[in-house]
């Protein structure tokens, strides 16, 4: 799939990896669908 393909090289900065997980379950609820 198309979100397979967001690899993002997850900063040591914690809100990001936040955001990423975010995204991450967004894309898996959407890949649900």
């Amino acid at each position: 799939p198309s979100s397979m393909k967001i690899k993002v090289v997850a900063p040591p900065e914690r809100k990001y990896s936040v955001w990423i997980g975010g995204s991450i379950l967004a894309s898996l609820s959407t890949f649900q669908q």
